[in-house]
């Protein structure tokens, strides 16, 4: 850049370097100096006199010392300072300090100083509106002449009486203001030629130092995604990933407010499942714990095309007009996570300063995104693995217990239909007999003997019904008066264990169909089943009957007395299977429940409960519908 007393207007032009779009090119009005050096008068150096100027050769050593010193230094705060201290050597000033645009405040912060005294602070109380109020040229003011008030705030600083504001521009960004304090102002026309070099490679030093410094953040946050990525891979869980995921976004990318949000698909909702930096309650309050997403358009576009969306209050809406009228946000980030052309969920970033979310850290929001949305689809998928796994085991499992059960029930009513003959000849000949004269003592043998035979005929009995050998005459079934007219007639048993009875039916239970009879039965010994488990304890208990509707009835009986051993719950419905602890004696009952029920198309299956107890489960198929 030309200094603006070495060329004419037309030169000015030609030479001037770009600035930012919107920013004021106007120029501050000269000091009386600097009307001086328009007219062509020679001046002497700042902090030199005009007797005293330094040869062409002498200011090329300069600059060339000042570019090896500058090419050296890499790291922004080095580049910072070796900028000030090799402008106090090259232009031979009294202080030199370098002021750069800070992206949060907007304001210009001090960088850099060197030379004599200075009373700067970090705000030394200059705006980005007064930086672009300079132009794109050097610009010299004095303490006695006309300049704004910022100008004599900088001089009072430096305890200066003349100052030269250099803009360092690259690439038409504004990068930083060189001030160049003395206590007379710049010599002529070469000395301003070399302000001006020095301007540029001053400039080149800030942008060489940018690019550093843009390298080693890059560096650290591929570090910090890697070790985010081992994190988030170690789990399967949704909630935990939730939570890496808000806690790294708020450590990578600097916010007040974070939270994750899970898309619903079936409801096109938005659910909120983590949040840091508020309470969840004000969210609940301000209806942002649920959202349709058919209220956030800009969301729903990121959702569709995957890409971050940035946004202000209240100047954009979506998410983040309701984020800043709830809670105060200014600034936000809203990161879609996509799998497989899906959206999973959205990763929300607030401020409550202005200063907006720039380009890269919206790339590294999509990166974290991406990330994210990896881990949360491997999670779905591996949770829906495991749960086909777990059906597949479950239907193994009652596979083989249905063939177990059904070979049993084969072999069972084979016997049954063997012994039915023999035990009909011995009960009837016994009761013939005892219709004679006979000495008492074999009338008392062949009463034991009918009695035999007939208990043998009951077992029988059972056996078939456990191997479902006997007719179904199936008519519509109202459970709940089924299970009244059970309890009914078990109610002298009922009030002699001291029981209290629970029952729960689900409003609009439809009916069943089946045999009454066979059901009644199945019924009651499940009813006595559980009598005999609360007697067990030998104090009173609760028995709960519930009957519940879900694509088929069902119908629980839970008690409050022993508990089924573990290794008994795979065992307990097989013929003869005894339970001491819950009074179950050697009998077909449970056996022949397992038989009825299958027989009407149903299941049955017991579980022990939390606390003492067990329940015994019915499924039964609902009476289809008129409709």
């Amino acid at each position: 850049m030309a200094p603006t007393n070495a060329r004419s207007s037309g030169e000015d032009e030609q030479a001037a370097g770009r600035v930012r779009p919107g920013e004021a090119r106007g120029r501050i009005p000269r000091t009386e100096r600097g009307a001086s050096r328009q007219q062509g008068e020679g001046l002497p150096e700042l902090g030199q006199s005009a007797g005293s100027l330094p040869s062409h050769e002498s200011t090329l050593a300069r600059l060339l010392s000042a570019a090896e010193s500058l090419a050296d230094a890499l790291e922004p705060e080095r580049a910072a300072q070796a900028i000030v201290d090799e402008a106090v050597r090259t232009l031979h000033c009294s202080v030199a300090v370098l002021l750069a645009p800070d992206e949060a405040s907007g304001r210009y912060r001090l960088r850099a100083q060197a030379g004599s005294a200075g009373t700067f602070g970090a705000d030394v109380g200059v705006s980005e509106r007064d930086v672009a109020s300079l132009g794109d040229r050097e610009s010299e003011f004095s303490a006695g002449g006309l300049a704004p008030s910022w100008v004599h705030r900088l001089l009072s600083a430096a305890g200066s009486t003349t100052v030269m504001l250099v803009p360092l521009i690259r690439e038409g960004t504004r990068l930083g203001l060189l001030a160049l304090f003395g206590q007379s102002p710049i010599s002529g026309l070469r000395e301003a030629e070399a302000v001006a070099a020095f301007s540029r490679l001053a400039a080149a030093a800030l942008a060489r130092a940018d690019q550093w410094r843009a390298m080693e953040q890059g560096a650290a946050e591929s570090t910090l995604l890697l070790q985010i990525g081992q994190l988030l891979s170690a789990t399967f869980d949704p909630d935990t990933i939730a939570r890496v995921l808000v806690e790294e976004a708020r450590d990578l990318l600097p916010c007040d407010l974070a939270a994750f949000y899970r898309y619903e698909p079936v409801t096109d909702t938005l659910q909120l499942r983590l949040l840091r930096g508020a309470r969840h309650k004000r969210l609940e309050e301000a209806g942002l714990h649920r959202v349709s997403l058919d209220c956030l358009p800009a969301t729903r576009r990121a959702a569709a095309d995957g890409q971050p969306v940035a946004a202000l209050w209240p100047e954009d809406g979506d998410l983040m007009a309701l984020f800043g009228a709830a809670l105060g946000i200014r600034t936000s980030l809203t990161v879609p996570l996509r799998a497989r052309g899906a959206p999973l969920g959205f990763l929300f970033l607030g401020r409550r300063t202005r200063r907006p979310f720039n380009l890269a850290e919206a790339q590294l929001g999509f990166r974290l995104g991406a990330l994210g949305a990896l881990t949360l689809d491997n999670a779905q998928l591996y949770a829906g693995q495991t749960e086909q796994m777990r059906q597949l085991r479950a239907a193994q499992a009652q596979l083989i217990e249905a063939e177990k059960m059904a070979s049993l029930g084969r072999i069972v009513a084979g016997v049954a239909h063997e012994l039915n003959n023999p035990l009909a000849i011995v009960s009837g000949y016994a009761q013939m007999l005892l219709g004679e004269e006979l000495p008492p003592s074999v009338h008392d043998a062949l009463q034991r003997i009918d009695r035999g035979a007939r208990r043998a005929a009951q077992v029988v009995r059972e056996l078939l019904a456990f191997a479902r050998q006997q007719p179904i005459a199936p008519t519509e079934i109202e459970l709940p008066t089924l299970i009244r007219e059970v309890l009914d007639a078990l109610e002298a048993t009922i009030s002699a264990v001291g029981a209290t009875v629970d029952l729960r039916f689900e409003e609009g239970l439809p009916p069943i169909v089946g045999d009454r009879l066979q059901l009644a039965t199945v019924l009651r010994e499940l009813v006595e089943g559980a009598l005999r488990a609360i007697a067990s304890r030998r104090g009173a208990g609760r028995l709960t009957i519930e009957a519940t509707y879900r694509d088929r009835v069902t119908l629980a009986v839970s008690d409050d007395g022993a508990s089924f051993p573990p290794e008994m719950l795979d065992r307990i419905f097989e013929p003869f299977a005894t339970c001491d602890e819950r009074g179950l004696s050697s009998s077909l009952g449970l056996s022949m429940c397992y038989g009825v029920v299958r027989a009407h198309g149903g299941r049955i299956s017991a579980a022990n409960n939390q606390g003492p107890g067990a329940t015994l489960l019915v499924e039964l198929p609902a009476a289809p519908s008129e409709a």
